[in-house]
């Protein structure tokens, strides 16, 4: 029978106790019925009240409508210091052509510790090869990923995608693999 509770309906942390009858479709058997109690497997959160700029670390764009941090990749020690790297991308950054784009490596070893850093000020960075090709992602794409350890160097590696990219090598975006090695 319908008791009325979906799964839809169903709260992580509510608790629920159920009722339930067996009936296996056949008329022989003792009839039974059992009380089910189903507990919540997580309570949620308390609320926090806290803002952005309690944040430990930043990093601020370039320019105006460079669209800075739209995407973000973590990548594999790339300098032997045992901490990940950060990719982030500015798709819409002009400094090739209006909307090349443009990624930059934030290597651990340089900025841990730096509160606030600059992306302009960032070692390692590739702008975006055309007109509007959007190095690093557009609105609509995530061009940023690990690739591991490619080269067997021991130390990561990463993609970086232009998903607009109409050059004359291809008319459907390219991606770059980036080695450790280059670095």
């Amino acid at each position: 029978p319908d008791d009325g509770i979906y799964r839809t309906n169903l709260k992580a942390y509510e608790t629920w106790a159920c009722l339930g009858q067996s009936y296996d479709g056949a008329d022989t058997g003792l009839p039974g019925s059992v009380s089910i109690d189903v507990l919540s497997v997580f309570a949620g959160w308390s609320p926090i009240d806290t803002s952005l700029g309690d944040a430990d670390h930043y990093m601020y764009g370039e320019a105006g409508n460079d669209y800075s941090g739209r995407n973000l990749s973590f990548v594999d020690d790339m300098d032997g210091d045992g901490k990940s790297e950060v990719l982030v991308s500015a798709p819409e950054n002009d400094d090739y052509a209006t909307n090349a784009g443009k990624v930059y490596l934030l290597m651990s070893s340089t900025h841990l510790g730096t509160t606030a850093i600059r992306l302009a000020d960032v070692g390692y960075s590739w702008t975006g090869m055309g007109l509007g090709y959007h190095l690093g992602g557009s609105t609509t794409s995530r061009a940023l990923a690990p690739a591991g350890d490619v080269d067997e160097d021991g130390y990561g590696d990463f993609l970086i995608g232009e998903p607009n990219n109409k050059s004359e090598i291809t008319e459907h975006g390219m991606v770059y693999l980036h080695l450790s090695s280059e670095f």
